[in-house]
């Protein structure tokens, strides 16, 4: 389509300017004298304006959307009103002085801060292996007691008190097995800080403390704790004879009897005490041994 249409235009070119040769001269009127000069002029001046309007025809009919678009005013522009349409095509070639930028002082740069040099680690040091505690003893009841200097290996089992009447009154007394050992079990455990009690027969039922009254200060005597079965085991105590004692317990005060008894109750410090009766004709005195424990 756009190779038929400059053919079209040197065409339409051609025989415009055959017409122009071919049409009769007219005769000449006044001021003939001018005639050439203004016939050269005007033949120009219509060349000219025949070129422009055939240049625009064929910019028309080559890109008439290119035109159209540069004709067509911007979206949302206003045309300008017609007194001040020479201002404004005069100002529009100056471009707008930008408005100087504000800079911004930079901010003081901050000082790094100190770098802390490291401590040198300490060296540790072998550390001292603590010593083995002592494995701690379960407090136990008597079970065994041996007195070799008079013979005596009997087991030990637990008493308690029973009410008797008197001539005060009713009082309460210990307990006595047979055959056995007793061991108040209001008294101290064996291993302990207080008294230990162990009381028995002299005459009667085993004769178990007959020969008490024999000990001497110095005598040893050991005492069990536990047995074989328990789970600690069996626990062994070691003491040594400090005094023994014969008292009267019959046909004396109130008063004498209760410092008598004062031998079994408690003690601050750790001790064991043997009580039995003597003589063995009529038990009207007790014998009394104390005795202190040996740390081996």
């Amino acid at each position: 389509m756009s190779a038929e249409r400059p053919a079209a235009f040197g065409a339409a070119m051609e025989r415009a300017r055959r017409r122009r040769h071919a049409a009769p001269a007219r005769p000449p009127g006044p001021g003939a004298a001018n005639a050439p000069a203004l016939s050269g002029w005007a033949a120009g001046i219509v060349a000219v304006g025949v070129l422009l309007a055939l240049a625009w025809i064929a910019a028309l009919l080559v890109a008439p959307d290119r035109i159209a678009a540069a004709l067509a005013p911007a979206p949302g522009a206003t045309q300008p009103a017609p007194a001040l349409a020479a201002a404004a095509s005069a100002t529009a070639t100056h471009s707008a002085t930008p408005s100087p930028v504000r800079s911004l002082t930079p901010s003081a740069t901050p000082s790094p801060a100190a770098t802390r040099t490291p401590t040198a680690t300490p060296t540790l040091t072998a550390s001292l292996t603590p010593a083995a505690s002592p494995t701690p003893t379960v407090a136990l009841g008597p079970t065994r007691l041996v007195i070799p200097a008079i013979g005596v290996d009997t087991s030990v089992v637990a008493v308690g008190l029973h009410l008797v009447s008197g001539d005060a009154g009713w009082q309460t007394e210990w307990d006595v097995p047979n055959g056995a050992a007793g061991w108040h079990n209001t008294s101290a455990v064996p291993g302990q800080a207080g008294n230990t009690v162990l009381s028995g027969h002299h005459n009667i039922e085993g004769l178990v403390f007959r020969d008490l009254f024999k000990l001497k200060a110095g005598a040893e005597v050991i005492l069990y704790a536990g047995s074989t079965g328990s789970p600690t085991g069996t626990q062994e105590f070691h003491y040594r004879v400090a005094e023994t004692m014969i008292v009267q317990e019959q046909g004396v005060s109130t008063e004498q009897r209760q410092e008598n008894a004062r031998w079994i109750e408690p003690f601050a410090d750790e001790r064991l005490t043997l009580v039995t009766c003597w003589p063995a004709n009529n038990n009207t005195h007790r014998v009394i041994v104390v005795a202190k424990p040996v740390y081996r």
